[in-house]
């Protein structure tokens, strides 16, 4: 994955680290030579520094630097030391803090003219726009961020922005804009002698002319990046070049080279914790494994890139989780300055009225009382306003809530696809994959398949349980009774269940029932299943389950008793108060979590009660009650 060129972050090697080191000393030195002013701008400097290795320590000095800034009231200074703040901030990922810091700095350079800061802070904020993929409002601060470079003369600054510029239309399938800023960005570098901008905008024009399956071109410009990039001992760039280099060769069937550049690259990703180069260098031997019908080696590699694909898969969520944060932090912040605004002009208008029935008191006598009637009316009107502001920010509070339990239901969902759904569906289609294109065998197809059908059969019934929940949590769900036969509907579920409690050596006790209860037959069958599930999953071999009635003048009560391990005090409690958790079976069966709150969820749409009792080592009981038909 190439990275992106507004901040340049490098890996933390011996090298580098020490040249890091010995620049802050060096600057250290000069801030203790200098005046004020020199002295705030070193010590923003020497925090940029630490910004690529320990963002906290950047964030500490940069605040020093804003400290003192604004003691001496050096607008300059301050504008930098908030800049720097904001890399720190970026670097540990709070993209809303950032952009808070950038947009605070924005007014004070131009009121400084320092136009070389503001065109990096311009460049800064462009990046969180880029990675919450909002391309076209990155693209406006890149270009603003151009003008300024070229206004300072900053060439370097504006090297670097052509860069991201050409990034961001190669995102929006715009190859030729892209490749248009990338050449423009290269002659730059190469006018400047620096070698590091130069590698990185070689790759991305090899990247370019691969899109476009012009590969003798591509492969040109990517082998001089690896050049420019082994002087440099840019690693992280070097891993995308040799990446780009292994796909061309495999679009073009030299499957050799292709292994060997995926590998190289493989290597180099491995060595400085390079997730996404290293998944995509995995699947490509995959690929490349498969297609010359090296089955073992296709089934190695794949199996590693499922590892790096849930690990990124995990922080691709995490990110997303913080963009909708931003996003929702940044609408906040404008509700609150419309509110302000709209408080200000309420003000303006109370001081008017005021104002005129002053004027009105002094002038004539026979007004006042009048006066005084508008200006009591002007303050039941201020009030009614802040009533509708308060009314407004409790619906915003309610609204923030709703979202809070959005994001709650979202990460429970994506929990589940991701650990529960996704590895037995990529086994089966794998495996279907490599069966319909010969790679396997019927033989070997019929061995594999019987390790893969009892992932998916628990996926199926993981899906179901998961349209319900979510339909119920949505409030989707409506609820049809009718007269049900209890008796019928709980032989019918047991049967469901002797093969599996009999590979178990679990009995199943139960009562013989013939009584009619009002209930939605699904739900019904739901409830019974996930009760009867969960008692034989925690009950150990040669232990029973039993299922008993009792019933009044109005409802009935179903119990379900086992003879298993319990439920902690502590997870019984997360129970009763309606928080999902799930703990493996006796024979490590796995489960979701939100089989228990299911039940609970449909025994209240038709008005019945749901409880639990246990005790560790003793078994647990389940009950909940039905209305008599």
């Amino acid at each position: 994955m190439r990275i992106f060129l507004t901040i340049i972050i490098v890996s933390l090697c011996q090298t580098v680290f020490s040249q890091n080191l010995a620049l802050i000393d060096s600057l250290s030195k000069i801030y203790r030579a200098q005046t004020d002013t020199t002295r705030i701008l070193v010590l923003a400097e020497i925090g940029k520094e630490y910004h690529r290795f320990n963002p906290d320590t950047a964030i500490l000095l940069a605040q020093q630097a804003v400290n003192m800034a604004e003691k001496i009231s050096f607008t300059k200074g301050k504008a930098r030391g908030l800049n720097i703040m904001g890399l720190g901030y970026y670097i540990k990922a709070d993209f809303s803090k950032a952009l808070g810091l950038y947009q605070e700095a924005f007014p004070l350079f131009l009121a400084s003219g320092d136009k070389q800061g503001y065109g990096l802070a311009l460049n800064n904020a462009g990046l969180i726009y880029y990675y919450q993929n909002d391309l076209k409002k990155a693209l406006e601060y890149y270009l603003q961020a151009v003008e300024f470079h070229l206004a300072s003369r900053n060439r370097n600054g504006q090297a670097l922005t052509l860069n991201n510029i050409g990034l961001c239309y190669e995102g929006l399938g715009d190859n030729a804009q892209a490749l248009k800023y990338y050449l423009e960005a290269l002659q730059l570098y190469q006018s400047l002698g620096n070698e590091f901008g130069i590698g990185q905008s070689l790759t991305n024009i090899g990247y370019v002319y691969s899109s476009d399956r012009d590969y003798p071109k591509a492969l040109r410009f990517l082998r001089q990046a690896l050049q420019s990039q082994q002087k440099t001992k840019d690693i992280s760039t070097m891993s995308s070049s040799l990446l780009a280099m292994a796909q061309i060769h495999k679009h073009m069937h030299s499957y050799d080279s292709s292994v060997h550049y995926a590998q190289r690259a493989l290597d180099l990703a491995k060595s400085i914790n390079g997730l996404y180069d290293a998944r995509e260098a995995i699947h490509l031997l995959y690929e490349v494994s498969k297609e010359r019908g090296i089955l073992k080696d296709a089934l190695f590699y794949f199996e590693e890139y499922k590892v790096y694909n849930d690990t990124i898969f995990n922080i691709e969520k995490g990110k997303a989780i913080a963009n909708l944060e931003t996003k929702i932090e940044l609408e906040r912040k404008q509700e609150q300055l419309d509110v302000l605004e709209s408080e200000k002009d309420l003000q303006k208008k109370v001081s008017l009225a005021i104002a005129i029935a002053l004027v009105i008191a002094i002038a004539s006598g026979l007004l006042i009382y009048r006066s005084r009637k508008k200006l009591a009316l002007a303050y039941v009107r201020l009030e009614d306003a802040n009533k509708e502001l308060a009314s407004a920010k409790a619906a915003i509070e309610a609204q923030t809530a709703v979202l809070e339990r959005s994001n709650q239901t979202k990460d429970k969902i994506f929990s589940i696809v991701s650990h529960d759904l996704k590895s037995p569906l990529h086994s089966l289609k794998a495996l279907l994959s490599m069966f319909n294109s010969g790679e396997v065998s019927r033989e070997e197809f019929l061995a594999y398949i019987g390790m893969v059908q009892t992932k998916v059969n628990h996926a199926s019934d993981i899906a179901e349980e998961l349209l319900l929940w979510s339909r119920g949590q949505l409030n989707e769900m409506r609820i049809k009774p009718e007269s049900v036969k209890l008796g019928i509907v709980m032989e019918e579920v047991v049967d469901q269940f002797k093969q599996t409690a009999s590979e178990k050596g679990i009995e199943i006790r139960m009562d013989k029932v013939d009584l009619t209860v009002m209930a939605d037959l699904n739900m019904l069958k739901t409830v019974l299943r996930n009760l009867l599930a969960n008692a034989i999953k925690f009950t150990s071999n040669g232990g029973w389950v039993t299922i008993t009635t009792q019933s009044d003048n109005k409802q009935i009560t179903v119990t379900v008793t086992d003879t298993g391990v319990g439920i902690s005090s502590e997870n019984l409690e997360k129970l009763r108060q309606e928080q999902s958790f799930t703990t493996p079976g006796t024979n490590r069966e796995p489960g979701t979590g939100i089989g228990l709150g299911l039940c609970r969820d449909f025994v209240r749409k038709w008005g019945g009660h749901f409880e639990a009792d246990s005790e560790l080592g003793k078994g647990t009981t389940f009950y909940f009650t039905l209305p008599i038909s």
